[in-house]
C-alpha cells in the first residue's frame, strides 16, 4: 500500500462521488475507477456502494478510511518532527478560520508572521467553527480558530483561549436605532434589543452562529423579526448594513467599523470566547508554536 492511494480513497470518501475525486486528484474517472477496482480487489472487501448519488463507505470502508485518517497524520507528524531536528526554516502549517472572521483578522497576523518567517507556508482552510472543530480532531488543519460553545471539542490542554469576542449589532452611522442608544459607565455604547427589534435586519441561515443568537433574542423579547433576508451570509449582511439597507448581527473582531457602527446588544453585551483548537495528542511544529505566539502577539496589540 502507497500513500498516494491512501490520498485517492480519502479524496473518494471526502467527495462521494467518484467523478468529483477523479477532477480534485487530476485524473479521469476510468482510471480512478479501475484504481478503486483493483484496489478493493487485493484488499478481499468492498470499501463503497456505489449508487446513484454516487458512493457511500462500507462499514469495512469506514474501519479503513479511520485507519487511513491516522496513517495520513501520522505521516505528516514524522515529516514535521524530521523538519524540525534538522532546524529547517521552510515547510507549512495547515490553519482553519471561518471565512467570514478571516476578513479581517487574518491578514494582520499573516503579515507579521511572513515577516519572521517568509519560508513557511501558512495553508488556509476557510469553515464554519463546527465543521473546523472536525477537521481539528482528525488532523487534518494543525490548528484552527473556533468559538464556543463547542460541539465536538473539549476545553481541555489542547485549547487556548484568545480573547471574548462580542456579538454586536452593525449599523450604518445615520441610522434611526441611534436614537434609543445607551452610553454605560464603560463609555460602551448598547441598545436593549427590543428597541432594536422596531428595525428591519439581514439574518443568516438558522444552523450558523450568529443566526441561532438573532433568532434567540427575538424569542427572548418575543418580537417577529421584520426581514426580507433571513438566509445570508454574515458579509453580506454586514455590506447591508453598511448601506443602511437593515440591522445585522456581527462580531466585534470580525471586521473594520468603516462606514458603521457595532453596537452591544444590552447593558452586559454578548460575549463569545474565541479559541485556538489543535488536534488531540498532537506533535506540534515550531512552525505551529511560532504561528500561534503571532496570533496572541497581534491581539495584544
Amino acid at each position: 500500500m502507497e500513500l498516494k492511494e491512501i490520498d485517492y480513497i480519502l479524496t473518494i470518501a471526502e467527495c462521494g462521488s467518484l467523478s468529483k475525486a477523479a477532477d480534485k486528484l487530476l485524473m479521469t474517472q476510468p482510471s480512478l475507477s479501475q484504481f478503486l477496482q483493483q484496489f478493493e480487489a487485493q484488499l478481499g472487501c468492498q470499501l463503497f456502494l456505489r449508487t446513484t448519488r454516487g458512493v457511500v463507505p462500507t462499514v469495512a470502508g469506514k474501519a479503513f478510511i479511520d485507519d487511513a485518517v491516522m496513517i495520513q497524520r501520522l505521516y505528516r507528524e514524522t515529516q514535521i518532527r524530521l523538519r524540525d531536528i534538522n532546524d529547517v526554516k521552510g515547510g507549512s502549517v495547515r490553519l482553519g478560520i471561518s471565512t467570514f472572521r478571516a476578513q479581517e483578522f487574518l491578514p494582520p497576523i499573516l503579515e507579521k508572521f511572513y515577516s519572521k518567517f517568509p519560508e513557511v507556508a501558512v495553508e488556509i482552510t476557510e469553515l464554519d467553527t463546527i465543521p473546523l472543530e472536525t477537521h481539528v480532531l482528525e488532523g487534518t488543519v494543525d490548528m484552527g480558530i473556533v468559538a464556543f460553545p463547542l460541539h465536538k471539542l473539549r476545553k481541555d490542554e489542547n485549547i487556548e483561549i484568545l480573547l471574548n469576542d462580542e456579538v454586536v449589532i452593525a449599523a450604518k452611522k445615520d441610522h434611526p436605532i441611534h436614537r434609543y442608544l445607551h452610553t454605560g459607565e464603560d463609555g460602551r455604547i448598547w441598545v436593549n434589543f427590543r428597541d432594536a427589534a422596531r428595525f428591519e435586519f439581514v439574518l443568516g441561515p438558522v444552523d450558523t452562529r450568529l443566526g441561532r443568537i438573532a433568532r434567540q433574542q427575538f424569542h427572548a423579547c418575543k418580537k417577529t423579526p421584520i426581514t426580507r433576508n433571513d438566509n445570508l451570509s454574515a458579509s453580506l449582511a454586514l455590506s447591508m448594513a453598511r448601506r443602511g439597507l437593515a440591522l445585522a448581527l456581527t462580531y466585534s473582531s470580525a471586521m473594520s467599523t468603516r462606514n458603521v457602527d457595532f453596537i452591544s446588544i444590552g447593558e452586559e453585551g454578548i460575549y463569545l470566547p474565541l479559541a485556538l483548537a489543535y488536534p488531540p495528542s498532537s506533535y506540534r511544529s515550531k512552525a505551529v508554536i511560532e504561528l500561534a505566539k503571532v496570533i496572541h502577539e497581534v491581539l495584544e496589540e
